[in-house]
């Protein structure tokens, strides 16, 4: 009786499912952080688009109130029912307030909080600072709106609402071409222009 010879199947060894290992550990670490940074443009991309639509809701109240700035003397803390100046923007955006329930839970979402906050927006509300604030806070309404929105106005590229937060650190290209820190805040500027990395946060305008 004649036997056929038995073939085995094909099976890897022990030393090519280690290397297959060791290559795919590799492929992932490689990927990773790349995978980080377009993530967080995206964020960033999403937290500039938030910047826009404040400067959009600001063009529109500054249309049907002679011009003027929202008045606004403290940051945003829903904790302390600080609101301004978002309550008179809110007419022209389509986004609910910042709110807190009766056990503290604050809610909030665009174009209020940075995509790439997860702390001080779940505290207070927002993710912005209104700089206005940093003259209006010693004066009255009436003087405050007008004087500061005028002295203001002599540069539309004034900065209005700033990243409270480094929220996206990062990455950008220089002139040279290299790659260069990105240690600026993503800015709204008066003239309703966005700016991520801006690293002039001073509201004066030029003389």
């Amino acid at each position: 009786m004649h036997l056929r010879p038995r073939i085995l199947p094909n099976a890897f060894t022990l030393i090519e499912v280690l290397v297959s290992i060791a290559v795919i550990a590799v492929l992932i670490a490689i990927s990773l952080p790349a995978i980080g940074r377009a993530r967080e443009s995206a964020r960033r991309a999403e937290c500039l688009s938030n910047l826009r639509s404040l400067g959009q809701a600001i063009q529109m109240y500054r249309g049907a109130n002679d011009d003027l700035l929202p008045y606004a003397v403290r940051p945003v803390d829903v904790r302390y029912d600080d609101l301004d100046p978002l309550p008179a923007l809110a007419e022209y955006l389509e986004a609910p307030l910042p709110s807190s329930d009766a056990a503290g839970a604050v809610r909030t979402g665009a174009p209020f909080a940075c995509p790439s906050d997860d702390t001080i927006a779940f505290e207070q509300g927002c993710s912005y600072y209104y700089s206005p604030i940093d003259l209006m806070t010693f004066f009255p309404r009436a003087f405050a709106q007008q004087a500061i929105t005028a002295y203001l106005a002599r540069d539309p590229t004034v900065v209005m609402f700033n990243d409270l937060d480094s929220w996206h650190a990062g990455e950008q290209r220089g002139t040279n071409g290299r790659r260069v820190p990105l240690t600026g805040q993503n800015v709204l500027r008066l003239d309703g222009g966005a700016e991520a990395g801006h690293a002039g946060l001073s509201i004066n305008p030029k003389r």
